[in-house]
């Protein structure tokens, strides 16, 4: 009895020590890197947020709010579970293994024996030298997880550029619509006005209805401005995921500074540092081919492991009349080494250097590539900026103009399709020169996110 609780405490405790055995020797998971610091939106910048005020609000709010920001933080989540399964591979593995089942055994010269047999073993392996390659494949998941990070702030970026160009468009055809109702109620105008001469004789039923024509005419336009309109708020709000009213009302300080454009002009940052999230990414993948090297290289090479085992079996006794239910206790070092992988190894780093050597081309292909873009911007600001100006006298001209034929209609002198057509000329001059503003700082947004400047924060 005594041998026999014996034997069933040697056994607890040894699947106590093995079960307590892989912490002992645990690699604590390196951290994530903390999150990157949230960028103020730039200020007296000529921004398109520092005059629209619930601009301002969106972009502010996209981390929460835009559908396409939440599908890309899936992305680092997804890195981060890589980073979990690569630092795991450097720590202990356990593995319990139980078996029950009934023995019938039959010897000559004995009795017939029939018994319930339970066994039982436990595992434990551990790396101990894998000649980096471990620690390799954890920091290439680390390096993903940087590479997610920047994809992200790459994509919000983007997607800021976007809100605003698509912001300053509804802006845009706002405008386009509060003109075109103006220019209605002077057709409208003009229309009684012509019916009034008619009854003076002063008109012709052909004049009256040429008024008609051009009133007519002016509510279809408005009324496939109010279509376009609609669809692409629709479209707005699902690409910011924005729920609230908005305006996209124009400003005063923004209509001050579409008339006094020239004076001053916006800042523009000369040279300085690029910011690009295609570099980033380039960086990262080059980091990364180097650490693959560091894992191909160590394929062929032996590996030490550390081991440990607890399992029961059965042998006969002495006598060999009987048999014994056995629990042994096995630690030690394990080297494994493959000798002959058929090229692979060779194969996997040749592939890795290769990357990396693309990766090193396309980085200052890509480089090149951003100072050109840097350049042309800059002088597309130049003559954007040029264009405005000459808006700006194209506008004022045809001001003059429409208060000049205003005199001479009410004079008879012209008639009243001439004195609409100026009105609507005077209208597609104010728009184009907002249009030409519009675009121009479409262009000084993109300038200054290249330099880093001018990005939304949550």
């Amino acid at each position: 009895m005594e041998t026999l609780l014996m034997h069933k405490l040697f056994t607890f405790l040894g699947f106590a020590f093995l079960a307590v055995l892989p912490s002992l020797g645990q690699d604590k998971p390196s951290l994530p890197p903390a999150p990157l610091a949230g960028e103020e939106i730039a200020k007296a910048r000529g921004m398109p947020e520092e005059f629209f005020a619930e601009l301002g609000d969106i972009l502010r709010g996209i981390e929460n709010t835009a559908p396409l920001l939440r599908v890309e933080r899936q992305r680092e989540k997804e890195a981060h579970a890589r980073k979990i399964l690569s630092d795991g591979r450097q720590s202990w593995r356990g593995s319990l293994g139980l078996s029950a089942y009934s023995l019938h055994e039959n010897r000559d010269g004995g009795n017939y024996d029939d018994r319930f047999r339970f066994l039982a073993s436990a595992n434990a392996k551990r790396p101990l030298y894998h000649w980096g390659a471990l620690q390799a494949e954890s920091r290439i998941a680390q390096l993903g997880i940087l590479d997610a990070r920047s994809s992200y702030a790459e994509t919000r970026r983007q997607l800021a550029s976007i809100i605003r160009g698509s912001y300053l468009d509804l802006v845009l055809h706002g405008y386009a619509l509060e003109l075109g109702k103006d220019s209605l109620s002077l057709a409208q105008e003009n229309q009684e006005t012509a019916i009034r001469k008619r009854e003076l004789g002063l008109l012709t039923e052909v004049d009256v209805a040429e008024t008609k024509i051009a009133t007519l005419r002016q509510r279809i336009r408005i009324f496939e401005l109010e279509r376009e309109i609609r669809a692409e708020k629709r479209l707005f709000a699902h690409e910011t995921g924005w729920q609230q009213e908005l305006s996209f009302a124009i400003p005063d300080s923004f209509r001050k500074f579409v008339t006094e454009f020239g004076a001053p002009r916006p800042s523009v940052p000369v040279g300085g540092s690029l910011r690009s999230g295609s570099l980033e990414s380039l960086d990262h993948a080059i980091a990364m081919e180097s650490e693959r090297v560091i894992v191909a290289e160590a394929i062929r090479k032996p590996k030490v492991n550390l081991v440990g085992s607890i399992y029961q079996d059965q042998v006969d006794a002495l006598d060999s009349t009987q048999t014994l239910d056995r629990t042994n206790l096995v630690l030690g070092v394990q080297v494994q080494w493959d000798l002959f992988d058929g090229r692979e190894s060779e194969g996997l780093k040749s592939e890795a250097l290769s990357k990396k050597r693309r990766f090193q081309l396309q980085k200052e292909y890509e480089k090149e590539r951003l100072v050109l873009h840097r350049d042309r911007l800059r002088h597309d600001l130049e003559t954007r900026a040029e264009l405005v100006k000459s808006r700006q006298e194209l506008a004022a001209v045809s001001k003059e103009k429409f208060e000049k034929s205003r005199i001479e209609f009410d004079q008879n002198r012209i008639t009243v399709e001439d004195f609409f057509a100026y009105r609507l000329e005077l209208d597609q001059s104010k728009l184009d020169l907002m249009g030409s503003v519009v675009d121009y700082l479409g262009l000084l947004g993109e300038y200054l996110v290249l330099h880093g400047e001018g990005k939304s924060a949550p």
